[in-house]
């Protein structure tokens, strides 16, 4: 494990943070950040988005925060957690939920007929970060009438609407680690037509 510093612009300050990273983060490939309690023991967490460019996604850094300001611990390491375009409007964000979730988004709504955006929700729970949702909308830009894929799951109940139709899902409640997207775009049928 190397120790590196790296710089990531919040707002209008510059924030520079150390961390202890599984492999080294590059500044310029870092695509968000953002600074929270997800944990609830009074110390700041973070999550860093960065572009994974070997595979063209978007690889997740959860830290959790130590006794001391800006002691950050790698928590988890979740790779290609998102699909990572070369333009606005392809580009993966985080965001925070009113409920102290973590939303990573990443999005289509550039380039094609066909765009789509999607939003996996992370919260803490029992020590971990899971899958607690799963947000996927689709239309077809030279059909505007066509009815598209809107599909929202809840996965700390496992139930959802699908095209507005009630639906379940069996794999409740994931640990992020052990998460494949697999699993709910095919509940969410993606890709079938």
């Amino acid at each position: 494990m190397s120790r590196i510093v790296f710089s990531i612009l919040i707002g209008l300050g510059l924030m520079t943070v150390n961390v202890q990273a599984a492999e080294e983060i590059i500044a310029s490939d870092v695509l968000a950040a953002l600074t929270a309690d997800w944990n609830d023991d009074g110390s700041m967490d973070r999550a860093v988005l960065v572009n994974n460019r070997e595979t063209d996604q978007a690889d997740l850094y959860l830290y959790l925060g130590g006794e001391v300001a800006n002691d950050f611990k790698l928590a988890i390491l979740k790779k290609d957690i998102a699909w990572v375009g070369s333009m606005w409007g392809t580009l993966p964000s985080l965001e925070l939920s009113g409920k102290n979730s973590l939303l990573v988004k990443s999005a289509n709504e550039a380039i094609g007929r066909n765009r789509w955006n999607q939003t996996i929700t992370l919260a803490y729970r029992n020590n971990n970060f899971v899958v607690a949702g799963f947000t996927y909308n689709a239309y077809d830009t030279l059909e505007p009438n066509a009815a598209g894929t809107q599909c929202d799951i809840n996965l700390l109940t496992g139930k959802g609407k699908l095209n507005g139709k009630a639906i379940t899902v069996k794999d409740k409640t994931p640990l992020l680690q052990d998460w494949q997207i697999e699993g709910i775009l095919g509940a969410c049928k993606v890709g079938e037509d």
